[in-house]
């Protein structure tokens, strides 16, 4: 509904690149299922990271998906698909490593005190809260505000890296702000114009992500996308 509105007042690349929730959607589908898995690193000197010692000269391999579902970072629904953690004035504004290229950013994290000690119990913390939230006989505006103010809470906490689909530091991917607003734009045409679903017969839930040199589906799939009527479309 967000996309389709500002679609009629302003065009669908307007539309696409001021939709908070379409931007929620793509992050989070890279948060989940980043195109590149993993990147390839080699040390330059000897390194002593949370107690591993790493020699000189060794190749690195950071693996995002372990970063992007860590608890620590993402809470207790880490796994799950959820466009709304990424809502926000401070989520709109955050783009795919802004967080972790800028040395202010990393600076604000460092210089928070206690800051590991404090997130390292949130995600349980966070849960129960939940868990109770939803048991007890609250309204929905509240829980709906408590919901906000917690999201905000927890942004808050999570390390400027916790985030790295385009890798991040000097090295990160320079098309990175390109690739999203082709993203939003692309994504943004398809859903105004068609109505996307699996082929007759197509049971998704068995196709998984591989990790080959990128991450591809386990199997191959048919998508299909039948154009929406025109009546359709100006109603949108």
């Amino acid at each position: 509904t967000d996309l389709k509105t500002r679609a009629q007042s302003g065009g669908v690349q307007a539309a696409a690149l001021q939709s908070p929730l379409l931007t929620g959607v793509l992050k989070e589908a890279l948060r989940l299922k980043a195109g590149a898995p993993f990147i390839v690193r080699e040390t330059r000197a000897e390194q002593d990271i949370c107690g591993l010692f790493l020699p000189s000269n060794a190749m690195v391999l950071p693996f995002f998906y372990a970063t992007h579902t860590d608890e620590k970072q993402w809470g207790p629904e880490a796994l799950e698909f959820s466009p709304d953690r990424w809502l926000g004035s401070s989520a709109q504004t955050e783009t795919e490593g802004d967080g972790a290229e800028g040395r202010g950013a990393l600076r604000e994290y460092t210089e928070r005190p206690e800051m590991d000690q404090e997130s390292a119990g949130e995600g349980s913390e966070r849960g129960e809260k939940k868990r109770k939230l939803n048991e007890e006989n609250v309204t929905e505006s509240e829980r709906e505000r408590w919901t906000i103010l917690e999201q905000q809470k927890f942004r808050a906490s999570r390390h400027p890296y916790s985030f790295v689909p385009f890798s991040a530091g000097p090295r990160n991917c320079i098309g990175q702000k390109m690739a999203m607003i082709v993203a939003q734009v692309a994504v943004a045409s398809l859903v105004l114009n068609f109505e996307i679903s699996a082929e007759p017969g197509c049971d998704l839930s068995k196709v998984t992500a591989v990790i080959e040199e990128v991450l591809v589906p386990s199997k191959d799939f048919s998508v299909r996308f039948s154009e929406r009527a025109a009546e359709e479309k100006k109603s949108e």
